[in-house]
């Protein structure tokens, strides 16, 4: 089949795609000479054709190959770099290629090339005259070429070659993204590619990066949901996808709409995954229950009937509620806010959550392993919540409780040898501070109780304490900045003062390095630490103070008449911080 002959099918098959479409008219003569084009499409916004109704003009070029058989959704076909030069700088081209067996027996593919795609498809060719570009299938809907004409309009308006030649990433970092459409149906987002353009707000410029294809799109709404007049959920997230769209609210539930029926609601599935943090679970459940009692939920004040063939799953959502809402209560008796979804969970954490419930509501200890007269805390672990328990006596009777109880749990008798005298210390102390302060069920109140109620009457009970505290304001450094962990130091602080007599430098030193972290010092905290550090003779001492006030050269003086394990000493102190960062700064 000759050439001639060809052009006239492939011409013929687009423009039948045209009569479809009485908003556009094609202007594509057959035998046509013009370089690198075939004609163009009008795309009209009245019936008419008016020229006062003129939306645009799309430049159109039609390839067209005889085959045995038609292919499959996808083709390939060479492009021309010349051709693709001219299209180009005119703005881009709607390319067809038409496979046929015969005048009867023909498929219409299709490419709406703009101006970026052109220019990434010249960068990507270098120096090869030609290229093997992919084309799809032309949408069987009536109006998908007039959808396909405007959105090239509309791109191509905005892809001029003096925007093209800005790179998005060098322009003011205050933008945002924007995906044009050519109306208000967000199935043209899905069906259609579109592009994807960084707004600079200073110059009002619209930077074309990239097409797209749109898989989905969410949005916020205030969508409410509930039953019997009461809002349960007064927002809502819509995701939509091509052929369906998802509400999804509370922390386990799921609405499918078909698309079709968005508008009408009445055909909806209504799911319920169980899988959110606890308290969302308990709502999601309780709703769960009152919709299927009331046989309806309520979108937007409209009734939407609800069934369900499943005659067991209400009594099956009430015995779940009961043991979500008694967890719930373990936790909130405990202090945790456990916020962990359960589809992260594992068996040994639900193991772990009826140990939990049975320790605490029931005194049920048979899950514990561990001989209760031989531990003073026990860690239960639930996902990433790790819970410390006490093991206490009371009337005789071995208990489990919150560890974070301070008066429910035993004190504790320390001594520096065994055959020494024995000294009272906090519980706590026994646990290394960064586990301790990661405790779910933490309670630092509870922490300063036990610490503050203690008389520390001699020097190893002081000490043990000194050296706790350093290890919270290490902590404080290196892991959490909660300023509370500096009030509770400083008080603890404060209250071992009381019970030294001559010598409270090391406290005294303490205390200055706690305030220096919540706020620089004043005039009268300057003076004392000053005439402290006149009156010191201890290199050691005289550093500490040198430190906190950020005298580097002087510090240097001190440090240096040190013996190497006392530098080394120093450094594992908290208070060299202030000189690290005093050198940082310098």
């Amino acid at each position: 089949m000759n050439n001639s002959i060809k052009e006239v099918i492939g011409v013929t098959a687009v423009t039948m795609e045209l009569t479809r479409n009485t908003l556009l008219k094609g202007e594509i003569p057959t035998n046509d000479k013009t370089v690198s084009w075939d004609g163009e499409i009008q795309v009209y916004n009245e019936k008419n054709h008016n020229k006062s109704s003129l939306y645009g003009r799309v430049p159109v070029q039609v390839k067209a190959h005889e085959v045995e058989y038609l292919s499959g959704d996808k083709i390939k076909h060479r492009l021309n770099k010349n051709d693709l030069r001219n299209y180009y700088h005119d703005g881009g081209v709607l390319f067809f290629v038409v496979e046929f067996i015969d005048a009867f027996h023909k498929k219409v593919y299709y490419d709406a090339l703009l101006p970026i795609d052109l220019k990434m498809i010249i960068e990507e060719m270098k120096d090869q005259a030609s290229i093997n570009h992919e084309f799809g299938t032309l949408p069987s809907e009536n109006n998908a070429l007039d959808i396909i004409c405007r959105n090239f309009i509309l791109n191509s308006r905005k892809q001029t070659q003096n925007v093209l030649s800005i790179n998005a990433s060098d322009i003011n970092k205050n933008r945002t993204l924007v995906i044009p459409s050519v109306g208000p149906n967000l199935s043209t987002f899905f069906n259609y590619p579109t592009y994807l353009y960084s707004k600079e707000e200073h110059y009002n410029l619209e930077i074309p990066m990239e097409r797209i294809q749109v898989l989905e799109i969410v949005q916020e709404t205030n969508l409410q949901i509930g039953i019997n007049g009461e809002i349960y959920y007064p927002n809502a997230t819509k995701r939509m996808e091509k052929d369906k769209t998802i509400i999804l609210f509370g922390g386990d539930f799921t609405i499918f709409v078909q698309s079709e029926a968005d508008s009408d609601l009445s055909n909806l599935k209504l799911n319920l995954d169980r899988t959110g943090p606890l308290k969302e679970r308990i709502k999601d459940t309780n709703f769960m229950i009152a919709v299927l009692t009331a046989e309806h939920i309520e979108v937007m004040g409209h009734q939407i009937p609800i069934e369900t063939s499943d005659q067991g799953l209400m009594k099956e959502l009430r015995d779940l509620v009961k043991d979500l809402e008694e967890l719930d209560g373990v936790f909130d008796e405990l202090n945790v806010t456990f916020n962990q979804s359960f589809d992260s969970l594992k068996e040994k954490d639900f193991r772990n959550m009826e140990t939990l419930k049975d320790i605490i509501l029931h005194q049920d200890y048979s899950d514990i392993t561990t001989d209760l007269k031989q531990s003073s805390f026990l860690k239960l672990k639930i996902g990433s919540f790790t819970i410390l328990l006490a093991t206490t006596k009371k009337n005789d009777e071995w208990l489990v409780v919150n560890a974070f109880e301070s008066d429910k749990i035993f004190r504790i008798l320390a001594s520096e040898d065994k055959s020494g005298p024995g000294f009272e210390i906090s519980s706590y102390m026994i646990v290394e501070v960064k586990q301790l302060f990661k405790m779910a069920n933490f309670n630092l109140g509870e922490l300063e109780k036990s610490f503050l109620e203690i008389d520390y009457d001699t020097d190893p009970a002081r000490q043990y304490v000194n050296y706790y505290l350093l290890d919270i304001v290490k902590y404080y450094d290196e892991v959490d900045q909660n300023l509370e962990f500096l009030d509770f130091t400083k008080k603890v602080y404060e209250h071992l003062t009381k019970f030294e007599e001559d010598n409270d430098e090391t406290y005294f030193l303490n205390i200055m390095q706690i305030i220096r972290r919540q706020r620089s010092f004043n005039g009268e905290e300057i003076e004392k630490i000053i005439d402290r550090k006149n009156k010191a003779t201890d290199p050691f001492v005289i550093c500490g103070y040198l430190a906190i006030l950020g005298n580097i050269t002087e510090f240097d003086y001190y440090f240096n008449q040190l013996s190497n394990e006392d530098k080394d000493n120093f450094k594992k102190f908290p208070i060299y911080k202030f000189i690290v960062d005093a050198l940082n700064y310098k």
